[in-house]
């Protein structure tokens, strides 16, 4: 009865959450139209070869993320993964973390697709934190060069935050990677005080063992990727992530030139990751209304294209269509996975069933739940 009670309450919960992220990002967009007196049918204005461009762009950056996911689950994993499937839950995933501060909780509800394909919690975790690995590396890396040109033009407090939080993240990132090769990453001491206060002395002490057998297994799988034998697999994941920035990229090219604006695909590349770094910092749902401004303010001071309907049409695409695209891969795959009776193939050899998954699986299925009670309940 209080676990119905208390799912019944994460539901109301994941509800409030999505619906705020979506309705903020549409007030975002309200807002734009009133203050800068743009017509909200301005996507519609866009030539067709431009606008059908820009949408195959966005679609094709989706699709390509979800091939790099199964990717970099046939090259680091021994198990079989559904193509299709892996795509579905990849793409689906991606509605978590648009309605969700920061973007966080993509990679935890495909950790618990992962690890209901037999695989150990830690290493299911790691998996897609390879992905996140090759983002930050590749994004992050063209918004310090962009910050630096913006300090180069003398936009100095727009250049240094980018730089700021892009090389913040950057060396987070590094750490993590080189921490976990070196098997340091650990529960830290100083968690188990509070938490004998809150669950009790024995349960205390059994949360940080296996708290300690997940991190274990995800150093573990950190160790064996970064390796001689895996350089040209993880060249291949670089070379996905590549294509993944140049359509990015190409959607703000296209909106722009449709609309008779002059920024060329170098320049777009960099306006995008500003934004996109910017948008990570955990102020609003989804970034609304942090990366419409950071597109803006970037494009008019360092570039000098002042273009609030260029925008509207480019937010329009990379965030409302694809949270359509994504919630309806959410609710044909995450629902059916979180909702069907069919049990994991069982943990990964050598891992006892009394390991780190015994306390991630509840939080990751939590996680993948989110879509079940957006659509269903």
């Amino acid at each position: 009865m209080a676990q119905a009670v208390e799912g019944g309450r994460s539901r109301i919960k994941t509800w409030y959450v999505t619906l705020a992220a979506i309705a903020l990002s549409i007030v975002i967009l309200v807002i734009i139209t009133s203050v800068s007196g743009i017509d909200p049918t301005v996507i519609f204005t866009i030539p067709p070869i431009f606008l059908l461009g820009a949408i195959s762009a966005v679609a094709l950056r989706l699709l390509l993320t979800g091939v790099r996911f199964n990717y970099i689950l046939r090259a680091l994993s021994d198990r079989k993964y559904p193509f299709f499937q892996s795509l579905a839950v990849r793409i689906g995933s991606d509605f978590v973390a648009l309605t969700s501060p920061a973007y966080v909780g993509g990679e935890v509800a495909r950790a618990a697709w992962i690890v209901e394909h037999g695989e150990a919690s830690g290493k299911a975790m790691w998996l897609p934190y390879v992905e996140i690995v090759f983002d930050v590396y590749a994004g992050y890396g063209i918004a310090v060069a962009a910050g630096a040109y913006a300090l180069l033009e003398g936009y100095v407090f727009l250049g240094v935050v980018v730089m700021a939080v892009s090389l913040g993240l950057l060396t987070t990132v590094t750490s993590v990677v080189l921490l976990s090769r070196k098997g340091l990453i650990r529960m830290p001491s100083f968690m188990a005080r509070p938490l004998r206060w809150v669950v009790g002395e024995l349960r205390a002490q059994a949360l940080m063992e296996k708290g300690d057998a997940f991190l274990k297994e995800f150093c573990e799988a950190a160790d064996i990727t970064f390796t001689r034998k895996n350089s040209l697999r993880l060249f291949v994941v670089g070379i996905y992530t590549l294509g993944t920035v140049i359509l990015a990229a190409a959607t703000l090219w296209l909106v722009s030139a449709g609309l008779g604006l002059h920024l060329s695909l170098l320049e777009c590349a960099p306006v995008v990751y500003a934004a996109i770094v910017l948008g990570n910092l955990p102020i609003t749902l989804g970034g609304s209304g942090v990366v419409e401004a950071s597109v803006y303010f970037f494009t008019s001071q360092v570039f000098g294209v002042s273009s609030w309907p260029m925008v509207f049409a480019w937010r329009i695409l990379t965030y409302h269509f694809v949270l359509v695209i994504t919630g309806i891969c959410g609710f044909v795959i995450l629902h059916r996975y979180s909702g069907s009776n069919k049990r994991a193939p069982g943990p990964a050899p050598g891992a006892s069933s009394d390991s780190a998954a015994g306390t991630i699986i509840p939080i990751m299925n939590a996680k993948v739940n989110f879509l079940d009670s957006v659509f269903v309940h």
